[in-house]
Formats: C-alpha cells, structure tokens, sequence
C-alpha cells in the first residue's frame, strides 16, 4: 500500500513540475500550463544535449602518438601507406641516401676536358728541364 502510495505522489509531482513558477501561473490556468510545458521541453531539451556531449566524449576516436626515432627507409614508407594523413616526422637528420632522389650529371666543356689543362702537361711545361733547354 505504501508502495502505491509513494508511485501517486511521485507520479503527480512529476505531471505538475513546475521549474518557472510565477505570479501569473497561481491566478491564471493558462499560464500555469504554459510554465509546465516549458519545463517538460526543458528536461527534455537538457536530456538530450547532456546524452549527446556523453555519446560525442565515448565515441570519440582515440589519438595515439608512437614516436619512432631514425626510422628505415622502409618502416618510413610502410607508415606513409598507412598513415599519410596523420604522420608526422620531427626528423632532425636524413636517414635516406641522397642518390635514391637526386643524381648529379655534369658534363664539361671541351677545353676544360682538354689534356692540355690537366696537371701532367702544366707540370711538363714548367718542369726545369724544358726551360734550361729552351735557354741554351
């Protein structure tokens, strides 16, 4: 009985709930069920932003940071496949040979690859031998 009881008083304070009482809702029927109203889309307003920011925080994916110091060139290209979007490299040094992106050819003019520039034939001409020939 104090059970059937309990559930009526409960069940009636919940129907007449009223979070903005005034003056006007004691003399006025219209106004006091106004101010019910408001409060029922008050609760109902407050359950569903509070349910949502609780929804947003479980779901929210989980960012996990892995630091890999020096890296091989193919763990480094393993990760790229995986994660381009979110890798990051704080690398301060280069891990990978420079000949794998850049390759260097030159070629040299004709008189810069001349033999008579290179140092055989400049050492031959002022050799002392050849200047004392010259003088006597």
């Amino acid at each position: 009985m104090r059970i059937v009881t309990a559930a009526r008083w409960v069940n009636r304070h919940i129907v007449e709930l009223n979070l903005f009482e005034s003056t006007a809702a004691h003399s006025n029927l219209f106004h006091l069920r106004t101010a019910i109203i408001s409060t029922r889309v008050y609760f109902i307003l407050l359950t569903i932003a509070v349910t949502s920011l609780i929804a947003f925080y479980v779901l929210d994916d989980q960012i996990e940071t892995i630091t890999i110091r020096s890296p091989s060139e193919e763990i480094f290209e393993e990760l790229y496949s995986n994660y381009s979007t979110t890798l990051q490299c704080p690398c301060s040094g280069i891990d990978i040979p420079y000949n794998i992106f850049l390759k260097i050819s030159y070629k040299l003019h004709p008189v810069c690859s001349s033999v008579f520039i290179s140092d055989t034939w400049i050492n031959l001409l002022f050799s002392p031998q050849i200047a004392q020939s010259y003088l006597h």
